[in-house]
């Protein structure tokens, strides 16, 4: 029996750089995400979808971005990302 919601998931790194910080080298990595969801259901369906990442989220698409009250010590911020979404036949990407 096949799933009646298919989801396709992709990362791929898109920049890497140095930055200095407090002495300190670090690399800034900038992530890029993409969900792609179809609904195989004769009906409507009501998706809620969460992803956490270290670090600061830049864009969402569709969705919304908070920081976390978490690992409040490193250079890093604890981001959440949530979607709340009716896919159709078609495939949506952010």
């Amino acid at each position: 029996m096949a799933p009646e919601i298919k989801a396709t998931v992709e990362e791929e790194e898109f920049d890497r750089r140095t930055v200095r910080l407090a002495n300190q080298t670090y690399l800034q990595i900038t992530v890029v995400g993409r969900l792609g969801l179809e609904n195989m259901k004769g009906e409507t369906a009501v998706l809620e979808i969460a992803k956490e990442l270290w670090g600061e989220a830049i864009e969402s698409g569709e969705g919304k971005a908070t920081k976390q009250a978490a690992h409040l010590w490193g250079v890093n911020p604890l981001s959440r990302l949530s979607w709340k979404l009716t896919p159709g036949r078609r495939a949506i990407e952010m």
